[in-house]
């Protein structure tokens, strides 16, 4: 029996297709992005742990029996010989949630070594400094107060300690 006729055959050249349209509409309609490079490797790290997030918690909303897997029946109708076949597999599959997690987590881990890689860290740093040495100059050149940290400190959450800053600079 030639697999090209079968249901799995051509759904796969379906996904493929639709695949290749869908690649053919991003390139059209994408524009150019001008941005850093570390920049964009902490973008890729904030939206993939958002994407491991959502994916952990559809996979701890379901039940434990779906956890391991789901058994699946495929029945691909043909003919061999001239007589009707019909070819019957039973598998386990896992959960599409516990699969996209799984593809997401290893994502958010090469994306993170990457960016610690590159330096991300070191460059989050400057900009901080920077952002610090800008707040000082907006201010008179008065000095922090002191429930501020430096700016060579702030380094996660840059934009909530500069605005703590600010407020309670202001108050």
């Amino acid at each position: 029996m030639h697999g090209g006729s079968t249901p799995t055959h051509r759904a796969a050249g379906e996904r493929r297709v639709a695949e290749q349209q869908a690649a053919r509409l991003a390139a059209r309609f994408v524009t150019r992005k001008d941005i850093h490079p570390a920049d964009a490797l902490l973008v890729l790290v904030q939206w993939t742990a958002g994407e491991v997030d959502y994916w952990r918690a559809q996979v701890n909303a379901l039940a434990d029996e779906h956890l391991a897997g789901n058994l699946t029946t495929k029945t691909e109708t043909g003919t061999d010989k001239g007589q009707a076949t019909d070819l019957r597999t039973t598998e386990a599959a896992t959960h599409i949630a516990v699969r996209l997690l799984a593809e997401a987590s290893d994502r958010l881990a090469r994306y993170a070594a990457a960016a610690l890689k590159a330096g991300v860290d070191e460059r989050r740093v400057r900009i901080t400094e920077s952002q610090g040495q800008l707040w000082v100059s907006q201010s008179g050149g008065s000095s922090m107060p002191s429930t501020c940290h430096p700016p060579s400190r702030l380094r996660i959450r840059l934009e909530d300690e500069i605005a703590s800053c600010v407020e309670c600079h202001t108050v």
